[in-house]
């Protein structure tokens, strides 16, 4: 397996519609800002799945997938990935260096608007070492609201068994999209779950070794960014992604929703590279996405 530190990755991506060229793609940190890739459009998980295949089979020696609606199971079982669940994401682990942060994802799970009440949740937050444990400790009407919401999958999501993870992983949530609860919960649970799994797989990514090549794969983020601790998340992966040898994609289907954003717009100056899967794409979404005097080419993508 090759190391970005040790010499730059290429992969073949497709040919340029204009010239017939090859269009490569060079993962090189000694020349690029970052390796940071933003794929946008209808078609954008297909080329995810292409970025990952041929990532995986010449130069990364592992990756993370945080898979929202299944896109990735089947492509990644091909390249020796385990497929889980999302269970045992405890956020005092998963933030252990930032009580702040833990406070902030129970206050959306809670949605807690009582001032005495978030105050407990905090000073709780404070003496907890695990969110069982907090659970255990919690009293009064925090722990009635804790007991009320984290049931079901949410328990399962928190305090469930997390299974040994190997170099190859992918977090299967779309069992959760369909899972039967009002459609407020489901998209609140579901959120929750987008950001602690990103933060396992960015957590493992960043333990390994950093001479290995890794790869971090991220479906449909925009689920998360009204909530700001997952915006502070994402923008520090995307930091830190380059010294820690981690390309970073980030798959969106819908750019409007990103565009339409002031956090998704700030998004746009972490990426290096910028893929846009449209059949047709408009001149607004081209002027959002690409700042003036920046090139682009049209390419048609090896299958």
């Amino acid at each position: 397996m090759c190391s970005m530190k040790d010499k730059k990755c290429e992969i073949f991506i497709g040919v340029d519609k204009l010239t017939g060229a090859p269009v490569r793609f060079n993962f090189d940190p000694d020349i690029q800002m970052n390796c940071n890739v933003l794929l946008l459009g209808a078609q954008s998980a297909e080329i995810a799945r292409l970025f990952l295949s041929r990532l995986a089979s010449s130069c990364a020696s592992s990756f993370f997938v945080v898979d929202l609606k299944g896109n990735y199971v089947a492509s990644a079982k091909k390249l020796r990935a385990e497929v889980v669940d999302p269970a045992g994401l405890d956020p005092f682990l998963l933030f252990e260096k930032s009580k702040f942060a833990v406070a902030d994802v129970l206050k959306h799970l809670l949605r807690l608007k009582n001032a005495e009440t978030i105050s407990a949740l905090e000073k709780l937050v404070e003496e907890s070492t695990t969110f069982a444990d907090a659970l255990k400790r919690a009293s009064g009407e925090l722990k009635r609201s804790m007991e009320r919401t984290v049931r079901g999958p949410a328990y399962l999501l928190l305090c469930g068994r997390q299974p040994e993870l190997g170099k190859r992983v992918v977090f299967d949530l779309h069992k959760l999209s369909e899972a039967t609860m009002p459609a407020k919960k489901r998209v609140k649970l579901l959120s929750l779950a987008h950001l602690l799994a990103s933060a396992k797989a960015w957590g493992e990514a960043e333990r390994s070794s950093p001479r290995e090549l890794k790869v971090v794969l991220l479906d449909e983020p925009q689920l998360r960014l009204g909530f700001p601790l997952s915006f502070f998340s994402l923008i520090h992966a995307l930091r830190r992604a380059r010294a820690c040898n981690v390309v970073l994609i980030v798959v969106f289907e819908r750019p409007k929703i990103l565009l339409s954003s002031p956090a998704g717009r700030d998004l746009l100056d972490y990426f290096y590279v910028k893929v846009l899967a449209f059949p047709r794409i408009s001149g607004d979404i081209l002027e959002g996405i690409f700042a003036a005097g920046q090139t682009f080419k049209l390419v048609r993508f090896a299958s």
